[in-house]
């Protein structure tokens, strides 16, 4: 395969942007012209690319003559597209600058997915919290029920026969804290069990959006 297929096959591909060594731009390729919605808005977004550039990405294709940037450009509906690129000094024989050549991928959709995913996530741990306090809440109750169950098996046991009926109301109440307080500390395990879960998740789209 040629250069010029090879440029072709890439161009399909990537988004292309071109500018002048002294920094205007050059030309737009169709895919970079379809992603901000026109030609006229592809030429102003093309130029702000470059004069938004910063000082040091500038500085690395003098001296490198290449340079890894995330870059932004604003669509003709006042969208913003983030690309992640890489901008490269083309020079002739003699080693000057002919021209200056960005090639990127648009990462807006996959930069939604993430912000949309982590809300989510902000979400899920809010719900885990109340579920938290929801727990703590019934583990408390539970006890103080046990407590109180405990109590009237004692002054059942003091009122002899004609507490015996009341002695078997008070062994129910026990048995059902107790279960209360093991489904609360069971339901708090898995509560915690989903924070850590949830904090690997966010972890992971942190790695993806960097």
């Amino acid at each position: 395969m040629d250069l010029t297929a090879r440029m072709d096959l890439i161009s399909k591909e990537l988004v292309m942007v071109e500018w002048d060594p002294q920094g205007q731009l050059s030309r737009v390729n169709d895919l970079f012209e379809r992603k901000v919605g026109s030609a006229e808005t592809a030429r102003t977004a093309g130029q702000a690319i470059w004069d938004r550039m910063p000082a040091e990405k500038r500085d690395d294709l003098k001296q490198y003559g290449n340079a890894a940037t995330r870059c932004a450009a604003t669509g003709e509906n006042g969208n913003q597209l983030n690309f992640d690129s890489r901008v490269s000094a083309l020079k002739d024989i003699a080693g000057n600058v002919k021209p200056y050549v960005m090639f990127g991928v648009d990462v807006s959709g996959r930069e939604a997915a993430v912000r949309e995913t982590s809300s989510a996530l902000e979400d899920l741990i809010r719900t885990t919290d109340q579920v938290g306090k929801i727990t703590s809440s019934i583990a408390q109750i539970a006890s103080q029920t046990n407590m109180l169950s405990l109590n009237a098996g004692i002054e059942s046991a003091r009122a002899g026969e004609a507490g015996r009926g009341f002695a078997l109301v008070a062994d129910e109440v026990r048995n059902l804290a107790a279960n209360s307080a093991n489904s609360a500390r069971m339901i708090d395990e898995l509560v915690e069990e989903t924070r850590g879960k949830v904090d690997e998740v966010a972890r992971s789209m942190n790695k993806i959006d960097q």
